[in-house]
């Protein structure tokens, strides 16, 4: 985004590819933690490639968020790394996590500030 480099957005968005035609699998958040990163790399391909299909990722991973989300509003790591979490593990994956959601939130709202083309509707 910083160097406007066109190879730089080429190889984002084929590595955030990568991740949008894996399987349902890493979507199970408490077998793997991992794709979080995916909807801050979606967001931040949001707003460096507004007319992108990278929108729809969020709101994935926005619902994926929500779901992964324990009763008290937290985060934990994923089980098969940490079996039974304390709060520390809490902590350090809901700071995490608070940050990758307002980024999210941070490109949702810019894309409904362009208009409804840019906005997916």
């Amino acid at each position: 985004m910083v160097t406007r480099d066109e190879r730089a957005r080429e190889i984002a968005t084929g590595m955030l590819r990568l991740s949008a035609s894996g399987t349902e699998a890493q979507y199970n958040h408490w077998e793997s933690m991992q794709i979080c990163k995916f909807g801050w790399g979606s967001a931040m391909a949001a707003e460096i490639d507004p007319a992108g299909d990278h929108l729809k990722h969020v709101l994935r991973m926005a619902r994926w968020y929500l779901d992964s989300q324990r009763a008290d509003g937290s985060w934990v790591p994923s089980g098969f790394l940490v079996a039974e979490p304390n709060d520390s593990h809490a902590i350090e994956k809901t700071a995490e996590h608070t940050l990758w959601v307002h980024m999210m939130l941070t490109s949702l709202a810019a894309a409904a500030n362009r208009g409804p083309v840019a906005a997916g509707r």
